[in-house]
């Protein structure tokens, strides 16, 4: 019996995505205390040219918590 939910759909988009990397440059920025440098890491899978920039006492909300820092990245 096989599955077609919206969870099933997510993981088939993202094996097309790794079949076909992103081709332009991706800043992928995530806070200290929430995702950090995983952010980069999980952009990594869809695209070859990847910068990561992890933001200081910064949580999930990067834009709300850090925005001059966010700007400046």
């Amino acid at each position: 019996m096989g599955s077609t939910g919206p969870l099933d759909a997510t993981l088939q988009q993202g094996g097309r995505r790794k079949a076909r990397p992103l081709p332009m440059p991706i800043l992928a920025i995530g806070g200290v205390m929430s995702f950090g440098s995983h952010v980069g890491e999980a952009m990594t899978a869809v695209a070859d040219d990847v910068q990561s920039v992890v933001l200081p006492d910064t949580g999930h909300f990067v834009a709300e918590e850090s925005p001059d820092e966010l700007l400046a990245a």
